[in-house]
């Protein structure tokens, strides 16, 4: 994908600009198919139906949270274990910013 929407191409702005893009497209997308789904079952199963959807959609929203948190632990875990026997590695492995942020220091 040479020269596309979200090619880096080593240029630090580009990949910032190409990130920001792929995330707002993939949310923009999301919400409205979202909102499609939400409209076409009001409709058609009445208040009762659309009640059992916002039950369905606040648990899913909470095993998501959750699943988020236990990624999170699991990559702090793995980095800070790595840190010390092979920091390369744990460079390699680590999210993007972690460097930054000071959180993996030789």
């Amino acid at each position: 994908m040479e020269g596309g929407v979200g090619d880096a191409g080593g240029d630090a702005a580009g990949a910032v600009f190409g990130g920001a893009f792929w995330s707002v497209a993939g949310a923009l997308i999301s919400r409205g198919f979202l909102a499609g789904g939400f409209a076409g079952v009001r409709v058609v199963p009445g208040q009762e139906g659309f009640g059992a959807l916002g039950m369905i959609q606040s648990t899913a929203g909470m095993l998501g949270v959750l699943a988020g948190l236990g990624l999170g632990i699991t990559a702090t875990k793995y980095v800070s274990e790595l840190r010390r026997l092979d920091p390369l590695r744990a460079r390699q492995s680590a999210p993007p910013g972690w460097e930054s942020h000071g959180t993996i220091v030789e």
